[in-house]
């Protein structure tokens, strides 16, 4: 079997290669293009960011969030085993581009991607025929890649598809690090229309200066903090009409909150009281509540700033 390290730099047709010496140079170039990661982001498709946060980073309005952490440092250890098991079980040349490689597409030049490997036709006259994605997950994800990759990795690879100008991706993931499962990827036409479509937009949203509507995520909640830390002391501005809307919403899910706040604690206190002194209940099937006394730690909180969203109403 041929290895990663035995075949010639391939050329892909429809992208340039820029390469990076550092991270940190190569972290300032993904700014200057839209990445495969960003792909299910624009979708509003991503678990992990919403579009405001991803708009605020490509324009340096906020630092990009420090994913270094055990999980993702373990993810890049492992990408090397997992993808030459790929090129073991598949049959398949590889080409490894390096870790701080761009490609960036040559029809739409703010297209671009970080390929873990390519997929080669022959490894002595090296051709590229698709892009390898490599995953690592816990096993606590095994169920979302029982039957197919999630549907943010499939938007991921097909970006990297259009990038390289190729029909076929594959997917390899190590699940819980015990776990291997691989998908073959054909390119879908109308996703990839979409993904033009949508980048293009958020694309343009750049270039205007034009933010992206606000979602619902947690992501997008922390961004605004970013944004917006503090007030101006003293301004005032009208709201626009679709707030009066917003404004209904937002009374309508506090009032259905505090309904199941109350009916919550109300079953929460019932239990409580059947449980006594008692550690453990048990019910039939098997579910049980324990009711635990545990020492607490006293703490001091920092002094910070912290903006607080408050309704109220002018009085006539």
């Amino acid at each position: 079997m041929t290895t990663t390290t035995e075949v010639l730099a391939p050329e892909i047709a429809t992208a340039t290669r820029e390469d990076h010496a550092t991270k940190q140079a190569w972290l300032q170039a993904r700014t200057l293009g839209l990445g495969g990661s960003d792909a299910p982001v624009i979708l509003g498709k991503s678990p992990y960011k919403a579009p405001l946060a991803l708009y605020a980073e490509k324009l340096g309005l906020t630092e990009p969030p420090d994913v270094r952490n055990d999980a993702a440092d373990w993810g890049v250890m492992l990408e090397t085993p997992v993808a030459e098991h790929y090129a073991t079980q598949s049959g398949r040349p590889l080409y490894y581009p390096g870790p701080f490689t761009i490609y960036r597409s040559t029809r739409t030049p703010y297209l671009a991607a970080s390929f873990d490997r390519l997929i080669l036709d022959d490894p002595l006259v090296p051709h590229v025929v698709g892009v390898l994605q490599v995953k690592t997950a816990g096993a606590w994800h095994e169920d979302e890649w029982l039957e197919e990759p999630p549907l943010h990795v499939l938007i991921q690879v097909h970006h990297e598809m259009i990038v390289a100008g190729v029909q076929e991706a594959a997917i390899a993931v190590l699940i819980g690090g015990q776990k291997y499962l691989s998908f073959e990827v054909g390119l879908n036409e109308d996703l990839v229309e979409l993904l033009l479509q949508e980048e293009a937009r958020f694309w343009q949203r750049l270039v205007n200066r034009d933010p992206p509507e606000p979602d619902g995520t947690k992501s997008c909640r922390e961004i605004l903090t970013k944004l917006y830390p503090k007030h101006v002391e003293g301004k005032t501005i009208a709201l626009p009409a679709d707030a009066i809307e917003w404004d209904r919403q937002l009374q309508e899910a506090n009032a259905n909150l505090e309904k199941w706040k109350a009916e919550k604690e109300l079953a929460e206190n019932k239990i409580k009281a059947a449980l006594g002194y008692a550690e453990k209940g048990v019910l039939a099937g098997g579910v049980a509540y324990t009711w635990k006394a545990s020492p607490r730690k006293g703490y001091v909180v920092q002094d910070a700033i912290v903006r607080t969203l408050r309704r109220s109403v002018a009085k006539h």
